[in-house]
């Protein structure tokens, strides 16, 4: 997963909590657990996007209360599915 954010760099917690916490998000991506928070329309519009190959949108809130979003460009290569970048947002970021 690519990370385009200074969301690693935030000194909210120490760094071997928030690799642990990044770990549980991929797994829940990876599940097509979208998070908690979105709404029915953003469910639906990722489901349609794993066919089309649109952006996908998640959000979580991670153990210590910190809100995280996660956004997912779109498909770059059609022939392998291959996604570009993966951003994740802090709320002050959003």
């Amino acid at each position: 997963m690519g990370l385009c954010s200074s969301f690693c760099h935030n000194k909210y917690k120490p760094f071997r909590l928030l690799f642990l916490d990044l770990i549980e998000v991929d797994h829940r991506l990876f599940r097509g657990d979208w998070g908690e928070g979105l709404c029915e329309e953003d469910k639906r519009a990722n489901a349609e996007a794993l066919r089309s190959g649109a952006r996908l949108l998640s959000a979580y809130v991670l153990p210590d209360a910190t809100r995280l979003w996660i956004i997912t460009d779109a498909v770059v290569d059609e022939e392998t599915g291959r996604r570009q970048a993966t951003t994740l947002l802090l709320p002050e970021e959003y």
